[in-house]
């Protein structure tokens, strides 16, 4: 006999974890550390039993940080744990009213041992949930642990229920197993729900299904749009506008006649074999006096073996992302939305393909002529690297960057407006 709410859970995340595209992911992870490799094997040796599936659960319920509570007195719980969604939360604070900060809290506490404790000695509820994931297992280890994480969630926050007093919850991701299973929770138990754009998004995403959706620009609205096409669901309305930024738009030029100082980007999935070969190729260029490496926060790569005689710098872990850009002259990412951030604030910014495990072009950059391919060819001729970036560019680009066309303070006012009444209305 099924369970439909574990069951819709599953479905929900194999929707979106599941898919081909990410499967270079998976790949990368592998890659990191040994640990995820023995996961992933115990994985695809046990998802069609239930009792594996029970021992991962436990586990789960056991050790994973992810499970957070806000405090019994707040209103609003902001939940998303990476530094990313932290300071997408830190941004949208800052517009808002001190009454309302103050009915906040952002990411809460760790989830008492107690209640995990608790549920593994309910050994009805854990094997109904492990029989769940055994009957809908998924071939690949990534979407199956990505489903049993949301599963575990949702079999602690409906055991233990969000506080009485909380009226929203707002999630900074909207494909974390965690914030499915939270948000499942709190529709079912009439709790509004917001959504707040962490990074850029694809059509690959989850549709929007929100009370209040806060997205960076129009063609993130266009993505989601597409995403809900893709699913044969209609739209969200309920959407307005705030850039991810504190500074006004600044038209990417280089400040200064070589030689320059080459910013480098890495993903978190990198390829670090083509990432070494081109920061050698491009430090070995006359017009190029170094590089400058900034490591996703989930990957720091080594760079003891490369070429001594080159100068290549790896940022402080830590720094923020304006002090990388300070720093540098040009930019050179993989799939990433750092790319956007960059051109924001002046800088010429290439995509270098093949650099990480994920789809070329994935956030199709290049192909809406948003990015220039780098060559190091390109460096041949400093003068030209500006190019690209002239008025047709610029107006491509305000369909992901609002600061180009409207101010930052009105976008902040407006997003102040919409979530004040989102409280009121619950």
């Amino acid at each position: 006999m099924k369970d439909l709410g574990f069951d819709a859970l599953i479905e929900e995340s194999h929707a979106f974890h599941a898919q081909p595209i990410y499967k270079g992911v998976e790949a990368g992870a592998a890659k990191k550390r040994i640990v995820i490799r023995y996961l992933f094997a115990f994985v695809r040796w046990g998802k069609r039993s239930t009792w594996c599936n029970a021992l991962l659960l436990a586990a789960l319920l056991l050790v994973f940080r992810g499970f957070r509570y806000p405090a019994a007195d707040r209103v609003v719980f902001e939940y998303g744990p990476t530094r990313n969604n932290m300071a997408a939360f830190k941004r949208l604070n800052a517009c808002l009213p001190p009454d309302i900060v103050a009915k906040i809290d952002v990411n809460g506490h760790f989830a008492p041992v107690g209640r995990r404790l608790a549920l593994l000695f309910s050994p009805a509820s854990l094997w109904r949930a492990a029989r769940a994931l055994q009957c809908n297992h998924h071939d690949r280890p990534l979407p199956h642990i990505q489903a049993a994480i949301a599963v575990a969630a949702y079999l602690l926050y409906s055991r233990y229920p969000l506080p009485q007093a909380l009226r929203v919850l707002c999630v900074a991701s909207d494909h974390s197993p965690v914030s499915m299973a939270l948000l499942t929770v709190a529709r079912a138990t009439g709790i509004k729900t917001c959504y707040l754009q962490h990074a850029p998004v694809t059509e690959y995403f989850p549709p929007l299904s929100y009370d209040l959706s806060i997205l960076y620009d129009q063609a993130s609205l266009e993505a989601y749009d597409q995403a809900a096409r893709r699913r044969g669901v209609a739209g969200s309305q309920a959407a307005i506008i705030f850039p991810p930024y504190d500074e006004e738009f600044e038209q990417p030029r280089l400040r200064r006649a070589p030689p320059l100082i080459v910013g480098v980007c890495l993903s978190s999935v990198p390829q670090v074999g083509p990432v070494q070969r081109l920061v050698e190729d491009v430090c070995a260029h006359p017009a190029v006096s170094g590089a400058l490496l900034r490591c996703h926060p989930r990957y720091r790569i080594d760079t003891a073996h490369w070429n001594p005689e080159l100068s290549v710098a790896l940022q402080e872990e830590g720094q923020s992302l304006g002090a990388f850009l300070e720093a540098v002259d040009l930019v050179l990412v993989p799939n990433s939305g750092v790319a956007i951030e960059a051109l924001h604030q002046g800088r010429p910014t290439f995509y270098t393909d093949g650099m990480d495990e994920i789809q070329s072009d994935y956030y199709r950059f290049v192909a809406e002529g948003i990015l220039p391919e780098f060559s190091v060819t390109a460096l041949d001729d400093p003068a030209g690297l500006d190019a690209f970036f002239d008025a047709s560019w610029k107006a491509r680009f305000a369909r992901h960057d609002a600061t180009v066309n409207f101010t930052i303070q009105d976008a902040r006012e407006a997003v102040a407006s919409s979530f004040a009444s989102l409280i009121e209305a619950s």
